[in-house]
């Protein structure tokens, strides 16, 4: 399984928990790419992956800045491709 293990750390403690998710994704025999996420327009195709992890510091009761854009950016991004579609209205 291929796995991507992203997040933001302003202080390191995300960091740590995102180095023990990569170290346990690889002794179960799985790919991972770990990446710290430091700005919106760094590239990814998350769709590649099987499985993505996403982890952040709480800053105001919300991730941090680098992920909220990059969050909106792959977004536009899948919308505009029509790789994602829009959720159901009820």
């Amino acid at each position: 399984m291929k796995v991507l293990n992203l997040y933001y750390s302003m202080t390191g403690n995300t960091e740590k928990v995102a180095k023990k998710i990569e170290e346990a994704v690889k002794e179960l025999g799985h790919e991972v790419d770990t990446i710290k996420v430091t700005k919106k327009d760094m590239e990814w195709d998350i769709l590649q992956y099987e499985f993505v992890f996403v982890g952040s510091g709480v800053y105001m009761w919300l991730p941090g800045k680098p992920l909220q854009e990059l969050y909106m950016t792959l977004l536009a991004k899948y919308h505009n491709t029509e790789d994602i579609k829009e959720g159901s209205q009820q």
